[in-house]
């Protein structure tokens, strides 16, 4: 199954805009065997796990909202966009202190589980 999704990921900090990626993410997922969801995401080196497919998509944006925000925050962003053929023309040149919201296309691609053993491991 192949979803295409579109996401927004926010901070709590000073108001500071949207920033627009144009790159793409796919996360891969599949359930355990007690139900639960997890997801693996390869280019930004993240795993999620949640009990339902909804909380699902909550998990992935704060993980995309920790990543991005850190590497804003240490002024690694930019560098790290383009280290994996991404960009934005709407990045801010602060100091990351700003609240900032990241709009990054992604698609989850369900997997079966032995699979995605084999991606986080």
């Amino acid at each position: 199954m192949k979803m295409n999704r579109g996401t927004e990921v926010k901070k709590s900090r000073k108001k500071g805009g949207v920033v627009h990626v144009e790159g793409h993410l796919v996360w891969k997922w599949s359930r355990t065997p007690s139900g639960n969801y997890v997801a693996f995401c390869d280019s930004i080196a993240q795993s999620v796990q949640a009990s339902t497919f909804g909380e699902l998509f909550a998990t992935i944006n704060e993980a995309l909202c920790s990543t991005f925000n850190e590497l804003f925050s240490s002024g690694d962003l930019a560098a790290f966009l383009e280290q994996h053929g991404w960009k934005s023309v709407d990045l801010p040149m602060d100091d990351g202190k700003k609240e900032v919201s990241f709009d990054m296309p992604f698609d989850l691609k369900g997997v079966r589980n032995c699979d995605l053993e084999e991606a986080i491991c």
